[in-house]
């Protein structure tokens, strides 16, 4: 049997209070915010392992991290459309706690096929989420994620913008 490597990454600190990760790491921004519920086998997209990359950055209330990885989970998958099947990974999120109450964000994932001539397959997977939730007391909270997706013309789905939601109270 084969055997690799999960979780391996060191997480530094750069000059200007920059968080720096480098190695192997779960992405997954739905757990980050508490946006699942029982157990964490229920997220609606992300939850997967990349390869890379990751700085993050706090200003007061707003806090940024930005990756740049590869190995995404979709690597190998439509190989036998494109016959490369490997993906980088750019993901971006932003939110903004302005207290303990509140939190408003945004993510997007940019995966882009290595198709070898540019927009030769259109492969692409960008999915983009709006997060949000409201604690109406310590124990008590609603919060949700809306997800829309812009995939490539050529993935082999019926629709190339679907979209979904998720609501947790």
């Amino acid at each position: 049997a084969d055997t690799r490597w999960d979780r391996i990454f060191v997480d530094t600190k750069l000059p200007y209070d920059i968080d720096f990760r480098v190695g192997r790491w779960l992405v997954d921004f739905e757990s980050d915010n508490g946006l699942y519920w029982e157990y964490d086998a229920n997220p609606l997209y992300g939850s997967y392992r990349v390869d890379g990359f990751q700085l993050r950055k706090a200003w007061n209330t707003f806090t940024g991290t930005a990756i740049i990885a590869r190995n995404t989970g979709y690597d190998g998958k439509w190989s036998e459309f494109s016959g490369v099947g490997d993906y980088m990974s750019y993901v971006l999120d932003l939110n903004w706690k302005p207290n303990e109450k509140f939190v408003l964000g945004a993510t997007g994932y940019w995966n882009i096929g290595d198709a070898g001539a540019p927009d030769e397959f259109d492969l692409d997977v960008n999915t983009y989420g709006i997060y949000a939730g409201f604690k109406f007391t310590p124990a008590i909270e609603l919060k949700g994620i809306y997800y829309f997706q812009n995939l490539g013309d050529n993935m082999p789905v019926m629709d190339d913008s679907p979209k979904a939601w998720k609501a947790v109270l």
